[in-house]
């Protein structure tokens, strides 16, 4: 938000009880609803007027966004070459931004991060995101990137998350499924997404299995693969 202050409306207590818990972990999610209430200086905010830029693009955007199965969205080109020095590149001499070969959604997000510098909910989009952020040299969306991956890390995605940091140069996601691997290696469990792992980058399979995780996590991937992981299908 634009204001360096939130004013609290309300309050509500939480009972936490053991039926509350996972069983394994001991650990809970709790989903708050936030609604926020914008004030006269935060509607006209540059964040805010750039927002109303991107939804106006299809009236007044003077480049065409190709993305995969030839769909087409409007952007405006002083946005895009002054956010990217590879669309910049890209949009030299033209009106065209061929993005063919990404999915529309995806492009949707790359554009309201490139209008606001924010995206609302990266969700499944996250990997990929961070793959095209380092792609058109935009470090603020890797970081937030980063940073989403590095608070959505379960223990069947710790090989593939692996794999991403190590491909895109992630230190500090890198390090963040290192810890995470410390406190939960009891929980992660041989699937083939670590035979994967351990074929495609033997150095760093070695390096999460040595890096203080105990005798745990090294029995899980010595056992037999789980028979239910979708890996296997």
């Amino acid at each position: 938000m634009p204001s360096s202050e939130l004013v609290s409306i309300g309050y509500r207590d939480l009972h936490i009880h053991d039926r509350h818990l996972e069983p394994k972990s001991k650990t809970m999610n709790v989903f708050v609803k936030i609604q926020l209430i914008f004030t006269d200086l935060e509607v006209n905010s540059l964040n805010q007027d750039m927002s109303r830029l991107l939804k106006d693009a299809s009236n007044s955007g003077d480049v065409t966004v190709r993305c995969a199965q030839e769909r087409e969205m409007k952007a405006h080109k002083c946005v895009l070459i002054a956010r990217s020095p590879v669309f910049a590149e890209m949009l030299r001499g033209t009106d065209v931004l061929d993005l063919a070969n990404i999915a529309e959604d995806v492009v949707r997000d790359l554009l309201r991060y490139l209008y606001t510098d924010h995206i609302d909910d990266l969700g499944a989009n996250g990997p990929v995101l961070l793959g095209h952020a380092v792609r058109f040299d935009l470090p603020g969306l890797k970081t937030v990137c980063e940073r989403y991956l590095a608070d959505s890390i379960k223990p069947e995605s710790v090989p593939s998350l692996l794999l991403l940091a190590e491909q895109f140069n992630c230190d500090s996601l890198k390090k963040a499924v290192m810890l995470y691997c410390e406190d939960h290696g009891n929980s992660i469990q041989k699937t083939m997404a670590w035979k994967v792992l351990e074929m495609v980058n033997p150095e760093l399979f070695v390096e999460v299995c040595e890096a203080g995780l105990g005798s745990s996590i090294s029995s899980n991937l010595d056992s037999d693969p789980d028979p239910n992981d979708p890996d296997l299908a």
